[in-house]
C-alpha cells in the first residue's frame, strides 16, 4: 500500500511540475492555476485530436509534428529535370570467349543526357574491338549500346553506364566473367 502511494506522489509531482512548466512561474498569490482551455487548444496535441477528428480516414497517418509515423526520413523534393537511367542490361554477364559483349543503357532526362562507358573506373573510347552506337529517342530520351568483339580473358571487369546532364548524374553497373568455348572445353576433356 505505501509502494502505491509512493507512485502516486511521483506522478502528482510530475504533474505538478508539468504544468507549471506549461504556465510558467507562479503568480505572487502563490497557487497554481492549470492550462486554460485556450492554452489547451493551441498546442500541438490538441492539433493532432482536431486532425484525426475532421480526417479519420488518416488517423495513423499523423504525429504531433506533422510527420509520417513509419520511417524517419523524409522525401526529397520532386526534380523533374532528373537524370535516370531507365532501361539497363543485366548486372552480371557470364560471357563465352570470342562471341561479342552487349551492354545497353536508356536513360532520359531535361536537358536530354549524355552516357558515358568506363570500365573499372577509366573512361573507354571506340577502337576496332570495342564500338558504341548512340540513338536519340524523342526530346529526352538517349539509347547508348555497347559491344565487345571479339570478346577476351582482357575484358572481364567492371563496366558503368554514366548519364549525366546539367542536373544530374546515374550510373548503372555490370560485371563480366568468362567461361570458356565449348569447343576448348570438349578439347580439354578429351586431353
Amino acid at each position: 500500500m505505501q509502494a502505491v502511494r509512493h507512485h502516486l506522489s511521483v506522478v502528482l509531482v510530475l504533474v505538478v511540475v508539468l504544468a507549471a512548466l506549461l504556465v510558467g512561474p507562479a503568480p505572487a498569490g502563490g497557487s497554481l492555476h492549470l492550462p486554460s482551455r485556450d492554452l489547451w487548444r493551441k498546442s500541438s496535441v490538441w492539433r493532432l485530436v482536431q486532425t484525426q477528428h475532421e480526417y479519420p480516414q488518416h488517423r495513423n497517418e499523423f504525429t504531433t509534428l506533422g510527420k509520417p509515423l513509419e520511417g524517419s526520413r523524409r522525401r526529397k523534393p520532386h526534380n523533374p529535370h532528373k537524370v535516370r537511367i531507365a532501361q539497363s542490361s543485366h548486372y552480371e554477364l557470364k560471357y563465352t570467349l570470342g562471341r561479342k559483349i552487349v551492354f545497353i543503357c536508356v536513360a532520359r532526362g531535361n536537358p536530354r543526357p549524355q552516357i558515358t562507358w568506363f570500365k573499372d573506373g577509366i573512361e573507354l573510347y571506340a577502337h576496332n574491338f570495342f564500338k558504341v552506337h548512340e540513338w536519340q529517342i524523342g526530346k529526352r530520351k538517349f539509347k547508348s549500346k555497347m559491344e565487345i568483339d571479339p570478346a577476351t580473358p582482357m575484358d572481364v571487369g567492371f563496366y558503368e553506364c554514366v548519364a549525366d546532364n546539367y542536373h544530374s548524374v546515374d550510373v548503372r553497373g555490370f560485371r563480366t566473367e568468362y567461361t570458356a568455348s565449348r569447343a576448348v572445353q570438349q578439347h580439354n576433356m578429351r586431353g
